[in-house]
């Protein structure tokens, strides 16, 4: 879908595609085309819904406050398994 559309954007001229789309808006509520603009709406609609929806997985708010101190937590802890480390190589 993207390459159809980067491929006319490079061949047809942009103010072709906007006259288009002007005349399309003007013409969306005409006696001749409501009936296929609603088939239209119908069938993206349709198409949405039958999209599969993502999982979503909420976590846990986290401030600025709670992040520092879980940090210095984690280098407390990592100072002290090194500080293990290393009297456990003397001995």
């Amino acid at each position: 879908m993207l390459i159809s559309s980067a491929t006319i954007l490079l061949i047809v001229p942009f103010k072709y595609i906007f006259s288009f789309l002007l005349f399309d808006m003007f013409t969306r509520e005409l006696e001749f085309r409501r009936e296929m603009v609603e088939k239209f709406r119908n069938f993206l609609r349709e198409r949405w819904h039958t999209v599969p929806a993502v999982p979503v997985s909420i976590l846990p708010f986290e401030n600025e406050e709670s992040r520092s101190e879980i940090y210095l937590k984690e280098m407390e802890d990592l100072s002290k398994s090194q500080g293990n480390q290393s009297s456990g190589k003397s001995r």
